[in-house]
C-alpha cells in the first residue's frame, strides 16, 4: 500500500501508517471519534480506496477526538472550512462537521462512515439522492445480519428464554439498533431486558447486573462499550452467559458476531470521495448500506471456552472464523 502523507495539525506530526508531511498543506481532513478497531479499519479502508482511485498523493489531516465531546467539537470547528473534502468516522464527528460547515456557509463535501442512522442524525434527508453536501457509508446492521445475530441465542442455547440488550444511553445509534434487535428477539419468543450504562465508569457494574437475569446479552456497535469491552469480559468471567456483539472488534471481549466489515465500509466511503474529487455531484452518490454479503461470521474460541461454551455450539452452515 502506498504511504499516505498525513498531516497532524493538533500538536506534533507523527509517522502513523504514512509519511510525515508537516510542512505541506493538507487537502483532505479525517475526523475520527475514538481509537477503536472498527473506526480504525474505516479509516484504513478509506485511505486504501484513495490510493486505488489514483488519489494516493493527497495529503491528509487525521485527527482523533478520543471519545471526548468537547475535543470533537473543537476539532470540527478547526477542520470544517479548511479542506477540499472532509471524512467523518462516526456520528458525533459527522454531525459536528456538518454543523460547522453550515455555520461558516461552506459546502465543501463531507463523507461519513460508521453512522447508523444518517437520516435521523440530520446528515441527509434523502438517502438515495442526497440533496446537500453530505453522503457516506452507513453501518446500519442489515436486517438479515441482525436476525442472524439474534438467532444465535436459540441456536447455541436452545433452552434460552431471556435476552439482555446492553449499550450506552448517550449513543443514539445504539438505541436505533437496540429497538430493532428487541423486535426481532421478541418475534423469536425471547423476553427482552434492556440495560444501559451512562459512560465508561459503569460499564462493568451494569453489564454484570444484566447478566444475572438473562441467558444471553446482545451489544450493538456502541463506541463506549467497544472502548471498554475488556471490562465486559472481566465482569462476565465465569458466567455462562452468551455475549453477542454487533461488530468483529468487540469479539475480543464477547463470544460471537455476524459482523460488518468496517474496512470495506471505509473503502466504500473512499470510493465516494474519489468520485467527488473527480467532479461528480454528491446528489448522484446515494448513501451506502451494507448487506449480509458484506458481513462475516466470527467467534473467539478462547472466550467461548472460558464461559463454558465450545466451537461445536456454533450453528453449522456458515464460514465461521476464529479471531483469537
Amino acid at each position: 500500500m502506498k504511504k499516505f502523507k498525513i498531516l497532524l495539525l493538533a500538536t506534533t506530526c507523527l509517522a502513523a501508517l504514512a509519511t510525515t508531511a508537516c510542512n505541506q498543506k493538507a487537502e483532505i481532513g479525517i475526523l475520527q471519534f475514538g481509537d477503536f478497531p472498527a473506526l480504525n479499519n474505516a479509516r484504513l479502508g478509506f485511505l486504501k480506496a484513495l490510493e486505488d482511485g489514483g488519489f494516493g498523493d493527497k495529503i491528509v489531516d487525521y485527527q482523533n477526538a478520543q471519545v471526548k465531546s468537547d475535543e470533537n467539537s473543537k476539532l470540527a470547528k478547526t477542520m470544517a472550512s479548511k479542506y477540499k473534502l472532509n471524512y467523518a468516522i462516526a456520528t458525533p464527528c459527522a454531525t459536528a462537521l456538518k454543523a460547522e460547515l453550515e455555520n461558516t456557509g461552506k459546502t465543501s463535501p463531507l463523507i461519513f462512515s460508521a453512522v447508523t442512522d444518517p437520516v435521523g442524525a440530520g446528515l441527509v434527508e434523502n438517502k438515495d439522492a442526497p440533496e446537500g453536501f453530505v453522503t457516506g457509508a452507513s453501518d446500519l446492521q442489515p436486517d438479515e445480519a441482525l436476525h442472524a445475530q439474534i438467532s444465535l441465542v436459540k441456536s447455541m442455547i436452545p433452552e434460552a428464554t431471556r435476552l439482555g440488550i446492553f449499550y450506552c444511553s448517550s449513543e443514539s445509534n445504539s438505541e436505533v439498533q437496540a429497538t430493532a434487535a428487541k423486535a426481532i428477539a421478541e418475534e423469536d419468543g425471547l423476553q427482552v431486558e434492556i440495560k444501559t450504562c451512562a459512560d465508561q465508569f459503569d460499564v462493568a457494574s451494569k453489564v454484570l447486573d444484566l447478566s444475572n437475569s438473562v441467558d444471553a446479552i446482545w451489544i450493538p456497535t456502541d463506541n463506549v462499550v467497544s472502548d471498554n469491552i475488556a471490562k465486559v469480559k472481566e465482569a462476565l468471567t465465569g458466567k455462562k452467559v452468551l455475549v453477542i456483539s454487533g461488530e468483529e472488534g468487540m469479539v475480543a471481549g464477547c463470544h460471537v458476531s455476524v459482523s460488518i466489515d468496517y474496512f470495506k465500509l471505509g473503502e466504500k466511503a473512499g470510493e465516494m470521495a474519489c468520485k467527488i474529487l473527480r467532479g461528480e455531484s454528491i446528489s448522484n452518490i446515494p448513501v451506502f448500506y451494507p448487506t449480509l454479503e458484506d458481513c462475516s461470521y466470527v467467534y473467539s474460541k478462547t472466550n467461548l471456552e472460558a464461559s463454558g461454551f465450545s466451537v461445536s455450539d456454533l450453528p453449522s452452515g456458515n464460514n465461521w472464523v476464529n479471531v483469537d
